[in-house]
Order: structure tokens, then sequence, then C-alpha cells
């Protein structure tokens, strides 16, 4: 076999080897290796019903900030999407009134498979602050 050959055999292996991982990881529950684990604080803004084949809920959080830009205050919004599959937690997350500031506890996985997640960050709890707390 020339060299041609084996860059191709390495390049279809690689790809079924990554193939079976995705498989096999939606159909072993495999979410992937913890990286971190961390909260953030919010306002759910958005929780969806996402995937062909194997469903999560698909979340996002509205988290705001401040911005000092030259002697001006600006005020910043970022969102955090999560992905929530504790069925406990998405019947908490849908009683949650709306504009309610929330924290929501987390674990990033490395390596999650693309077709259980969209992002690789999965919810483990959801607390609703208090006011003193916000």
């Amino acid at each position: 076999m020339n060299t041609h050959g084996k860059i191709i055999g390495c390049g279809i292996f690689a790809f079924l080897l990554f193939l079976c991982f995705q498989i096999g990881g939606c159909v072993g529950g495999y979410e992937g290796i913890d990286y971190s684990e961390g909260f953030r604080d919010g306002k759910i803004q958005k929780m969806s019903l996402k995937g062909l084949i194997w469903k999560t809920h698909e979340c996002e959080l509205s988290m705001d900030g401040i911005k000092t830009v030259q002697r001006e205050t600006k005020e910043v919004t970022s969102v955090f999407e999560f992905t929530i599959r504790d069925p406990r937690l998405v019947e908490l997350v849908k009683n949650i009134p709306p504009n309610t500031r929330v924290r929501v506890f987390y674990k990033e996985k490395m390596f999650a498979s693309s077709l259980i997640t969209d992002t690789g960050y999965f919810a483990t709890d959801v607390k609703i602050l208090d006011k003193d707390e916000q």
C-alpha cells in the first residue's frame, strides 16, 4: 500500500471511530468527561425540546452585567446555553415564573456527544434566588 492509501485508510478509520463514539455515546448515555463545574445566575429566557432521534431540553439563561466603557456605564447582557436531562429539573424550570432570577448549577463535559447536547453544559440543579441573593 502506498503512502496515499495509508492516509486515506487512517482517515476512514478515524471517521468510523468518531461515528462509533457518537452513536455509542447516545445509546449508552455517555455524556463525556467531567471538565468543570460551577453555577451561573440569571433569568431563564428559553427552553426547547430538540433533537431528531434523542430529545434533550436545551435552555438559555440571560445573565445581566454592567460594563464600563470610556467613563460611560452600559448594560451588557450575555447568554449561557445549557442542557437539562433530569426530568425533575425540566418540571422545575417549566414552573418558574417569568423574570425570576435563578442559579443554575452545571457540569461542563469534554467530548460530549453532539447527538445528545448542543452545549456540553449539563444542569445539575436549579435554585430560585431569594431577594437578598439577587
